[in-house]
């Protein structure tokens, strides 16, 4: 899909569109999900409810029942298998990678597949989180302090201040065909300290575009929540 014209820094809603559609046509998650069936998708927010509620998707075992739904949730990417094909190791926007972004829902941690997954897993189950990661530029510590649409500067970040510019990159050319988003596009969706080193990441390559953080919250809530909806 073609790059985006850059938009007005004041046209935020326009520019949220434009990624959200760009993304879709990376991830079509939403149209992958409504073309299941009912079962699947009742298997679907099972996983996803594991995932939240003890930090790992149900195993094979667990799941023994539904090999069919597995097989059909799997032809879509909207799960993921580990090496082997036997267990699951992830369903957006959760994975059982140690990557960078954590996501701490009433004391289980778990990890999201980018920086865009980790902030949306508060408003598309309507709950507080707090997400732990780093800049990726510095090495800086991020914590975010999340309820629903709601964001504010983790208390525990002794370096708070630090949290208040927070900007998501996108790396758009990092997706490649023939491989899966998680491992392409989805590596490359970081967090930034600040407005400064997010320019600087910016001007550094082709492709690439910055979220302040409300915006940020608003386009993986928009992107993420109709897989949730009933």
């Amino acid at each position: 899909m073609a790059c985006p014209a850059a938009f007005p820094l004041t046209d935020y809603a326009h520019k949220v569109a434009a990624a959200l559609a760009r993304l879709s046509a990376v991830l079509p998650v939403a149209e992958k999900l409504r073309a299941c069936s009912l079962e699947a998708r009742s298997l679907h927010r099972r996983v996803l409810r594991s995932f939240l509620e003890r930090g790992a998707p149900p195993t094979r075992a667990e799941m023994a029942a539904s090999d069919s739904l597995l097989r059909e949730l799997e032809g879509t990417g909207l799960v993921l298998f580990d090496a082997t094909g036997g267990e699951l190791s992830g369903a957006y926007p959760f994975t059982t990678e140690q990557r960078e972004h954590k996501i701490i829902v009433s004391a289980v941690e778990l990890h999201a597949m980018c920086a865009l997954d980790a902030l949306a897993v508060a408003p598309m189950f309507k709950l507080s989180t707090q997400v732990v990661s780093k800049c990726r530029a510095t090495g800086d510590l991020i914590s975010l302090n999340m309820t629903g649409l709601t964001i504010t500067a983790g208390t525990a970040d002794t370096n708070a201040d630090l949290t208040a510019g927070v900007h998501v990159g996108i790396a758009w050319g990092a997706a490649s065909c023939g491989v899966c988003c998680a491992d392409s596009l989805c590596t490359e969706m970081i967090f930034l300290r600040d407005a400064e080193v997010a320019r600087k990441w910016l001007a550094v390559g082709d492709q690439r575009e910055i979220f302040g953080l409300s915006d940020a919250v608003d386009f993986a809530a928009q992107f993420f929540t109709p897989m949730t909806a009933d």
